[in-house]
């Protein structure tokens, strides 16, 4: 048998580490192609926390005015899923557009962007 403290550091080193929250995406990009007259369409992201503790999105940034997000106040519990809306409004838009969509989260790293692309098609 190993002395005490040789033990305990045995121990210690089988042991798991500690799991960083984490979000992971269902997808890193969604894609859209607007019909004629449509003024603004909402993507939604399904982000599914696979880590053992729970997850707090504490912001949501977008790369545009044009894009308004929408994220769950509360944390997400570990094995649930979170939903982040996202509505782009395609007013004075044509051709394709592509924006970007910065979560930031208690994750390791703190951050993961996200895309939106679209076919605004000149009314």
């Amino acid at each position: 048998p190993l002395p005490g403290s040789a033990l305990r550091e045995a121990q210690a080193q089988a042991a798991p580490a500690v799991d960083d929250p984490a979000l992971v995406p269902e997808a890193s990009g969604l894609i859209h192609e607007a019909r004629p007259g449509e003024a603004e369409h909402t993507f939604t992201f399904r982000l599914r926390n696979v880590s053992a503790a729970a997850v707090a999105i504490e912001d949501v940034k977008t790369s545009c005015g044009c894009t308004v997000p929408e994220w769950p106040k509360d944390p997400v519990p570990p094995g649930a899923d979170g939903f982040i809306a996202v509505t782009f409004d395609s007013k004075g838009k044509s051709g394709m557009v592509h924006k970007t969509v910065t979560i930031i989260a208690n994750t390791v790293p703190n951050n993961v962007t996200l895309s939106i692309s679209g076919q605004v098609n000149a009314r």
